[in-house]
């Protein structure tokens, strides 16, 4: 209830068409996707999502989204990749970089194997154990070395991927 009366007065203020897409989103009662600095840890937003982010899609509460008079919305992270200070972006360029933001990070969690709400140690730890399994020292043919050395430098880059997204969070 308290949600509603909080975007009561910001809903009215929208077009005809944009209140339907939000109510839906409300009903569904699902969380926000943004991970954010709580208290010192990095987790995922405890607000309830009011869109869904027009660049990759995910969940999104009003405070991790720009919002236009229609009631479309991107997400932060999708919105710090596109934007650049004092310059407006083409909603398409938007959309098509966002979506290969999302591609990337989707690669980057398969690769560690963790999911999409995995927390920082998670991901951590996750990294260390593919590390020692795929580290090249730990092989001793040359064929098995190339594999691992390959494997071994797609995991670093998985890792740095998100290590940077989970900064852009915390920060």
């Amino acid at each position: 209830m308290r949600v509603w009366q909080e975007l009561g007065p910001w809903l009215r203020t929208l077009s005809v068409e944009a209140p339907i897409k939000w109510v839906q989103r409300l009903a569904a009662n699902q969380p926000c996707h943004v991970i954010a600095a709580f208290n010192g840890a990095h987790e995922r937003c405890r607000r309830a999502a009011c869109a869904a982010c027009m660049g990759c899609g995910g969940p999104v509460c009003l405070s991790h989204a720009f919002i236009n008079a229609e009631g479309e919305a991107i997400c932060y992270a999708c919105a710090s990749s596109t934007l650049r200070a004092g310059q407006r972006v083409d909603p398409d360029e938007a959309k098509r970089v966002a979506r290969q933001k999302a591609s990337e990070l989707i690669w980057a969690r398969r690769q560690l194997k963790v999911s999409a709400s995995a927390e920082w140690e998670t991901v951590r730890t996750a990294h260390r154990k593919l590390s020692a399994k795929w580290h090249p020292d730990r092989y001793r043919t040359e064929a098995e070395k190339s594999k691992a050395e390959a494997k071994f430098k797609e995991l670093q880059r998985a890792f740095d991927l998100l290590q940077k997204e989970y900064e852009k969070a915390a920060a």
